[in-house]
């Protein structure tokens, strides 16, 4: 006779699955200039590209730069993107597990803290 195979289907990313950081994300860091962030962003596979813009009085610019090397491994995400001057940062996030939250930490002329949320997918 045969058994019955039950599973549960989830949405939320695995350790080892890929998180998607599709989407538009707003941002705030601690402990640096910038008031706010606000990150837009495309995922093929692990590799991400989009815009990021700064808010507030700091060193940064306040156009829109190029997401620079975008890398999403498991819950982790990383980027560079260059400021007026061209330095520049780079930020090393994870995702909660239910991919609507990044945090982690930014270095541009010193190192903060950041947290992005999802505000739109």
């Amino acid at each position: 006779m045969g058994g019955v195979l039950a599973g549960c289907a989830s949405t939320s990313p695995s350790s080892t699955e890929a998180v998607n950081v599709s989407g538009r994300w707003s941002g705030v860091c601690y402990n640096c200039q910038a008031t706010g962030f606000t990150l837009d962003l495309v995922q093929r596979g692990t590799d991400v590209t989009g815009t990021v813009v700064a808010a507030g009085r700091h060193a940064f610019g306040d156009a829109p730069r190029p997401v620079l090397n975008g890398k999403v491994t498991g819950r982790q995400f990383s980027f560079q993107a260059k400021g007026d001057p061209g330095d520049v940062w780079t930020v090393d996030t994870e995702a909660t597990a239910d991919g609507k939250t990044l945090s982690g930490t930014g270095n541009y002329r010193g190192s903060f803290g950041l947290k992005f949320n999802r505000i739109a997918p």
